[in-house]
């Protein structure tokens, strides 16, 4: 049924009060940069789709269930969360390090 289908707006929100992380809805794979630079500001990107019965058992693409009940959970970690934060504010000044040293 279409109610069952997570709202993602509704589960940002309650993250957000609970973590202060924020979903970041996606349509497909984002770009490293885009990925870690959204961790490093504690946006998690959530997919907007969901798998088709032909892709039942197995998705090549993160969706929607895979982000619910895969990696939304663990956000409410503080040791996890703080984790993906700092891997993305490295990744961010790693990158922004290179680009100086390339000009």
């Amino acid at each position: 049924m279409i109610q069952d289908i997570p709202n993602i707006n509704h589960l940002s929100n309650f993250l957000y009060e609970q973590t202060g992380w924020q979903l970041w809805p996606v349509i497909g794979l984002l770009e490293a940069d885009k990925f870690f630079a959204l961790l490093s500001h504690r946006y998690f990107a959530v997919a907007t789709f969901v798998r088709s019965n032909a892709d039942i058992n197995f998705s090549p693409f993160p969706d929607l269930w895979h982000d619910v009940f895969g990696h939304i959970p663990l956000l409410f970690s503080p040791i996890y969360s703080n984790f993906w934060q700092y891997l993305g504010n490295q990744y961010v000044t790693r990158e922004n390090l290179n680009s100086k040293d390339i000009k």
